[in-house]
């Protein structure tokens, strides 16, 4: 296939269009790649490729929206990050923010308290229409809006202000926090730009949530990021190249390289997914351990360790009260007691977890941050790992004992048994397997309770287990961005939820909660290191202390992909297959 300089294509901006226009025939899936290429693009660090072809993916679930500030589920967060580009690139495998983006920089200005963001000249969104200061601000507000519940807004507020934002210029906006504001770039890696064009009236005159549905005609979805919406059934999400996206080779060539992806949406189950890549239905997937073996020798796939992921999967008790009116259950207290959580923790055989579900490639987990990030890892805060003495130890402590029917009962003799939700997947089972097995030795009872991905999506969100199996996945590092999992205000605070009197949890989780609060605001306006550190630090220490969660293990990014997928890097961070897909290419 022939390639375009940038050279050639600059001419052709001087001489034809306010845009370069290139059409190449790639003899593939698209016979016509057509690109229109900004004055000032961002040159991507890849391996030059070549235009063509449809990648083909699966997704364990349908996303919930293409509304980018909704909070988002693993899989919605992999449609919505392809659509919508951001100020800041991330690099997923080096777990560091770039120093730019859709944003040409980012000035510091003000002692850290105000920042001046510089757009690329010529950006467009794929409809052709050009980003604006105004579209960076509408964004950012968007992020901010109560109505959209988004994540991204507990990321931004100091001392509880939200910042304020002013256009210098159709390309320059100014964003100022109450505060120093430390974290600026990974914050910028994260939210989400769109077109106020296409969004506002939805926000204006409506509900925010009714913009960028699922039911919304593909037409009307307008992409910042480098493809775009074709389709979407309950079979498949089809996304093709957006042909205004601002990113170019070292060599000119406008990326994404691909026509576009496909999403299969039929098989749900990772072990199938594993089966089908070997039958060429995939590129890539990520690999259940066990089946590694099942593509070691073939030399039509490489398979690659990406190391430790961000995710951890924990045991999650819920210490809110029943929801039916007047009923009350005696298991949340259980979990306010510091010796039961600990026992419970001493209960469970975590390296046979690494071991037999994951075929040695994880490690045990006993706090909010695992050990291989190190860079904000307290390996001071403490742990409880097995040791069926001191779990029987602090049961009786906590007044538990054993009955002649040989289960564990309180001191009120009420028998010590949970219903244990998960995903009706092969991982969640067999850790939910080993819990059963490990929690029996001293008459706890544990009854699985299997569920889909909507209905256990439903439950944990709204509190309707007794006790859950969760997988939770920082979108960063920086501790700065674990807020939705530790604030009472957070999206995954699973168990406890106090904006609603009926869910209250019992008196004494509120101070608690409000110091961890306390302690993420101080941390985001430190801009040493070591102060951030010791918060942090902090932070773990005393959450080891209080919380009602037993963290387990977190696994290695394990995948496999087809040979002839070129820039393929896989990274512990998601999308962890696709976070730099519009730098794919297909060999032939």
């Amino acid at each position: 296939m022939k390639k375009r300089s940038f050279l050639s294509i600059v001419l052709s901006f001087l001489l034809i269009f306010s845009f370069a226009l290139v059409n190449l025939h790639c003899g593939q899936s698209n016979p016509t790649h057509i690109v229109h290429i900004p004055k000032d693009p961002k040159v991507a660090p890849c391996e030059p490729g070549k235009w063509g072809g449809t990648l083909k993916l699966a997704l364990s679930g349908a996303p919930l929206t293409f509304n980018p500030f909704i909070s988002p589920s693993v899989e919605t967060y992999e449609i919505t990050s392809k659509l919508f580009a951001t100020l800041i690139d991330y690099d997923n495998v080096n777990k560091k923010a770039n120093n730019d983006g859709l944003a040409r920089s980012v000035d510091t200005l003000e002692n850290g308290s105000s920042y001046v963001i510089h757009l690329r000249e010529g950006v467009a969104f794929s409809n052709g229409i050009p980003i604006t200061a105004e579209d960076v601000i509408f964004s950012l507000k968007a992020a901010l809006d109560n109505r959209l519940g988004s994540i991204y807004g507990e990321f931004m507020k100091v001392d509880g202000q939200a910042p304020e934002f002013s256009k210098m210029d159709s390309l320059t906006v100014k964003i100022t926090f109450a505060e120093h504001y430390e974290p600026i770039k990974e914050l910028l890696s994260k939210i989400p730009i769109v077109s106020k064009n296409s969004m506002e009236d939805s926000f204006l005159k409506g509900d925010p949530k009714t913009a960028y549905t699922l039911t919304t005609a593909p037409e009307k979805i307008v992409s910042s990021g480098p493809f775009v919406l074709k389709s979407y059934s309950e079979q498949k999400i089809e996304l093709v190249y957006n042909p205004y996206y601002w990113k170019v080779d070292n060599v000119g060539t406008a990326l994404p390289y691909l026509d576009g992806i496909t999403y299969d949406l039929k098989v749900s189950r990772q072990g199938q997914q594993n089966n089908l890549l070997t039958k060429n239905e995939y590129h890539a997937v990520e690999l259940i351990p066990t089946q590694k073996q099942a593509f070691e020798g073939n030399d039509r796939f490489i398979i690659k360790d990406a190391g430790p992921s961000l995710a951890v999967w924990q045991l999650v008790l819920n210490w809110r009260l029943e929801q039916q009116p007047g009923s009350f259950s005696i298991k949340p207290t259980w979990a306010r007691t510091s010796y039961f959580r600990w026992a419970i923790s001493a209960l469970i055989q975590r390296d046979k977890m690494v071991s037999d579900v994951f075929n040695s490639l994880g490690r045990p987990v006993y706090g909010l941050v695992t050990p291989d990030n190190q860079l904000w890892f307290n390996n001071e805060a403490k742990k409880y790992p097995y040791d069926i003495n001191v779990a029987k130890k602090f049961l009786g402590l906590a007044k538990f004992s054993n009955s002649s029917d040989n289960t564990l009962r309180d001191n009120a003799n009420n028998k010590v048994r949970y219903e244990l939700l998960h995903l009706n997947e092969y991982i969640p089972q067999q850790l939910a397997n080993r819990l059963t097995e490990d929690l029996k030795q001293v008459g706890i009872e544990i009854e699985p309770n299997p569920q889909d991905y909507k209905k256990f999506l439903s439950f944990v969100n709204n509190g309707l287990f007794e006790v859950a199996l969760v997988e939770s996945t920082p979108l960063l590092p920086d501790p700065a961005f674990m807020q939705p999992f530790l604030s009472k205000s957070g999206k995954y605070l699973y168990f406890d939820d106090s904006s609603d009197v009926n869910l209250k949890g019992m008196a004494g989780s509120d101070p608690f909660l409000n110091n961890v609060a306390k302690d993420l605001n101080e941390a985001l306006k430190k801009s040493s290191l070591k102060e951030r550190q010791d918060i942090y630090n902090k932070i773990q220490k005393d959450w080891a202390d209080k919380y009602p969660i037993i963290y387990l293990v977190n696994e290695n990014v394990l995948v496999a992909a087809q040979k002839n997928l070129a820039n393929f890097k896989p990274a512990p961070i998601i999308p962890t297959l696709t976070w730099n897909s519009e730098e794919f290419y297909l060999k032939q």
